[in-house]
């Protein structure tokens, strides 16, 4: 039991076992057993502290296991994270790379077609300088024949309008003369006109004249009668209107005159004496 390597079995390993429990308590057993012998034996437990001091190896041997272990995963964690830093580098300096290497092809392309373009143009344009010197030429050759033939047209142009503007002149003239026929004859057509309707409206004014004077006498006769006839009206109005003053004056005198003949007992309102007293005794008699 000596000899036995108890750093074989590791209490509270992480990769400890129901099977490796067992092996556990069975060598805790065995040291109880033998530091027991020995201490019956011998009276020391030098076992138990070989055992203990093996124990604790074993728990420092665990301790810096786990920290290597620990550091180890850290390590590797770090590494991994490193790795994957690397690939995804890598991806975007491949995909750079492929931007690039597109981008450098589409410019490849793009020179091509330019020079493809670029040629093609000179090509036109070397044609078409040569067609233009070719035409300036022939124009420089034909300026004289053109300044002939312009100038002949001219001269028949010339020659045309000049015919037209005289035919033009007498067409005016014609037309001038003949209006001018016109409005004489129309003239005179509103002359005798006028004149006739100056006549016809001497005559209605003379006959209006007479009409007013005539109509002027009769309203001067008709505003007489009326005149008269208002200051009889007037006049027999006053009257009427004086009468009935007089008529109330004289209801309104007399009436005041009656109510002080009453008042002061004057007149036929007097009283009297004997006929007070048999009118009295008529009464108690009657009675």
């Amino acid at each position: 039991m000596g000899s036995e390597d108890h750093a074989e079995y590791r209490i509270n390993s992480v990769v400890s076992s129901y099977a490796k429990l067992a092996k556990d308590i069975n060598t805790l057993v065995c040291i109880l057993r033998e530091t027991s012998d020995e201490i019956f034996a011998k009276g020391t437990f030098t076992m138990l502290k070989n055992s203990s001091h093996a124990i604790l190896r074993m728990y420092e041997d665990e301790k810096q296991l786990m920290e290597t272990f620990k550091n180890n995963a850290r390590a590797l964690k770090q590494l991994r994270r490193l790795r994957e830093e690397e690939r995804l580098a890598n991806i975007r300096t491949m995909e750079e790379t492929n931007g690039n290497i597109q981008k450098l092809r589409f410019e490849v392309e793009d020179v091509l077609v330019y020079s493809k373009y670029e040629a093609t143009y000179f090509e036109n344009w070397e044609r078409t300088r040569r067609e233009q010197n070719t035409i300036v030429c022939k124009q420089k050759e034909n300026i004289p024949g053109y300044i002939i033939s312009e100038t002949r047209n001219k001269i028949d142009a010339e020659n045309r309008c000049h015919v037209e503007l005289e035919n033009y002149i007498e067409e005016s003239k014609n037309d001038y003369l003949d209006e001018i026929q016109y409005w004489m004859r129309h003239y005179d057509d509103e002359t005798e006109k006028r004149e006739a309707e100056m006549l016809n409206l001497k005559a209605d004014i003379e006959k209006l004249m007479e009409d007013r004077a005539a109509l002027k006498q009769k309203f001067d006769s008709h505003k007489a009668e009326i005149d008269d006839w208002v200051d009889y009206k007037t006049a027999k109005k006053e009257k009427e209107d004086r009468e009935r003053l007089e008529l109330w004056a004289a209801i309104k005198i007399q009436a005041w005159w009656r109510g002080t003949m009453v008042r002061k007992k004057l007149g036929p309102y007097r009283k009297k004496k004997g006929k007070g007293k048999d009118k009295g005794k008529g009464k108690g008699k009657k009675k």
